[in-house]
């Protein structure tokens, strides 16, 4: 999948969010059925509209093919994570658009002075094994560090 057929859009104004809201919310639901009781849609939608979650929309070939959802995180005394809350891609829409989205996020993150971004995902290779000897499908951190020398050496952290 070439890079012109695929876009990633920031989508931050409250005009733009109320009208890509009817199209990611059906994903939302998808993963709200099968996530914890900790988060609503009503709680979502009021965290992307106060900026406290940024809203990204994928397109693929100038269609929807998913969205994700991220918050940075200032962890003391000096980590500064860029989270992944919610990543969401169409049944029809190819993996590589979310290898290329987490690409996206991962120049985000750096121009941000982001120190690892970090997301929570199925541990698939082994899932079968461990449900095998009696475990439940739960949820493994995934963590990249990022290299910022030269946001460290100035002391610019954005």
């Amino acid at each position: 999948m070439d890079g012109e057929r695929f876009n990633l859009l920031c989508v931050y104004d409250a005009a733009a969010i109320m009208r890509a809201w009817p199209v990611i919310s059906g994903g939302l639901e998808i993963m709200l059925e099968n996530s914890g009781s900790d988060t609503s849609l009503d709680k979502i939608y009021n965290d992307i509209m106060a900026g406290r979650l940024l809203l990204w929309v994928g397109m693929l070939d100038g269609e929807y093919a998913g969205f994700v959802t991220t918050q940075i995180v200032d962890l003391p005394p000096t980590k500064k994570h860029l989270w992944i809350v919610h990543a969401y891609k169409m049944v029809a829409t190819p993996t590589m658009w979310l290898l290329q989205a987490y690409q996206r996020l991962e120049e985000f993150a750096k121009v941000r002075g982001c120190d690892s971004i970090r997301f929570y995902g199925l541990a698939k290779p082994w899932q079968n094994k461990f449900l095998a000897l009696g475990f439940h499908l739960g949820y493994q951190e995934f963590v990249k560090e990022l290299k910022n020398e030269n946001l460290r050496k100035s002391g610019n952290r954005g």
